[in-house]
């Protein structure tokens, strides 16, 4: 009986352990209002929901590299990573990523003009007393933005979670004709 309940629980532990592990490198795209690109990567941890490294890029004319954690933090329609440059205060990043937690997360669409959520948009500040330059549109993306693929795709956590199931369900099921026989 014991045996029986181990074997039924062991695919099903092993599934949901897997729906999040590791982490995932982020491919930032987007525009600013006044013309500057945003580019470069974030890394999430997806069990912890942390971001883990950053290596960001702004284009002229607001043109800086963040790669200093500042800080994070959420309200309910966004989490807001806060980035610096290793030079001071300022310019500062204020990257708000469409979720309300880093667990679990893949991408998807910036808080900018284009998608804003609840009203927050990214932003950098160049100094102190001016307001944020807003981004117009972006998003992150697991694919490299000039990165195409003729790969053949690896089986996904829930592709691999569902082989585990059936190839668990058909043993129960052959364990139980041999018994019957």
């Amino acid at each position: 009986m014991r045996l029986r309940f181990i074997a039924a629980a062991l695919p099903i532990l092993l599934c949901t352990s897997a729906a999040y592990a590791g982490s995932v490198t982020l491919y930032l795209t987007g525009t600013f209002t006044d013309g500057a690109v945003l580019g470069g990567t974030i890394t999430v941890d997806q069990t912890a929901g942390t971001v883990t490294a950053r290596n960001v890029t702004i284009g002229a004319p607001d043109a800086g590299s963040f790669t200093v954690d500042e800080g994070y933090s959420t309200g309910g329609a966004y989490y807001d990573v806060g980035l610096g440059t290793t030079g001071g205060i300022y310019p500062a990043l204020s990257l708000a990523l469409a979720t309300s937690t880093l667990v679990g997360y893949n991408g998807g669409p910036l808080c900018s003009l284009a998608s804003t959520c609840g009203g927050v948009v990214s932003g950098v500040f160049t100094v102190a007393d001016n307001p944020a330059i807003q981004l117009s549109s972006g998003s992150a993306s697991p694919t490299a933005p000039s990165q195409t693929s003729t790969a053949v795709p690896a089986l996904s956590s829930f592709g691999l979670c569902a082989l585990i199931l059936l190839l668990a369900a058909s043993g129960a099921m052959l364990h139980r004709r041999a018994r019957q026989a």
